[in-house]
């Protein structure tokens, strides 16, 4: 205890140490979903929308909600994603009350795997129906983005590989290529327009605890029991029986 009170009362050390962060953080800081506004918030930015790509946006409401938590550079996530996809698990519910989310997991021991995210989620927020798309080009093409294959490869070379093949899918180049545009200022090292979705996807994972990819929550909690070799048919009894349960 110590006293740093006018009235000479006697202030809890550790108080003090919270006080003085709030009053480091406490700003005025531009709101990211409405340019030209601000907001005085303490903290870091938060994510204006949820975060995760929604197979079904226009789903308001759902019974059940599948999280799939992937690394576009696993080959685990793509055997996960491709039984989704192209085994048509997600277009088997659509018109149900199941909501998939994609969410992105970057491991920093795929190094290339981190500009794979960022062109994904640039993807996300420039033209939404083209993400689940991109990502199973992205998994059709995943082992030229391995370790081996992108050696001596320059980033720039990287980057336009990918807007390469988001435009296969049918995203605009310029708009994809302004998202993903490198700033200056910050030392050199102040990112993209997307940097910043890049650390709300790595904290959300982080925040929920996902190490190994892929990693699938049902309704909030951890199905741990899911793994990348589940099939079509596996996939559908779990959804079926939750659909089925009355509460």
């Amino acid at each position: 205890m110590i006293s740093d009170d006018p009235s000479g009362r006697t202030v809890p050390l550790q108080l003090l140490f919270l006080l003085e962060a709030v009053k480091r953080n406490h700003h005025t800081r531009p709101y990211a979903s409405r340019p030209g506004w601000t907001s005085i918030m303490p903290g870091p930015p938060l994510p204006p929308t949820p975060l995760g790509a929604a197979a079904v946006p226009s789903l308001c409401t759902a019974k059940v909600m599948v999280e799939v938590f992937l690394d576009l550079d696993c080959p685990f996530s793509r055997k996960c994603f491709k039984t989704l996809y192209e085994g048509s698990v997600i277009d088997a519910y659509k018109g149900k009350p199941v909501q998939f989310l994609v969410q992105n997991v970057i491991q920093p021991w795929h190094a290339v795997g981190s500009l794979m995210h960022e062109v994904s989620l640039a993807v996300k927020s420039t033209q939404p129906s083209h993400f689940y798309p991109f990502v199973n080009r992205i998994f059709d093409a995943q082992e030229s983005f391995s370790d081996l294959a992108t050696e001596k490869m320059t980033r720039g070379e990287i980057m336009e590989a990918l807007v390469s093949l988001a435009v296969e899918v049918g995203v605009s180049r310029k708009g994809l290529e302004e998202r993903i545009a490198l700033r200056g200022g910050g030392g050199g090292n102040a990112g993209s327009a997307t940097t910043q979705v890049v650390k709300w996807a790595c904290k959300y994972h982080r925040s929920r605890g996902v190490h190994a990819t892929p990693t699938v929550f049902v309704n909030g909690i951890e199905a741990s029991h899911i793994s990348s070799a589940w099939t079509v048919v596996e996939w559908k009894e779990l959804l079926d029986d939750c659909l089925a349960a009355s509460f």
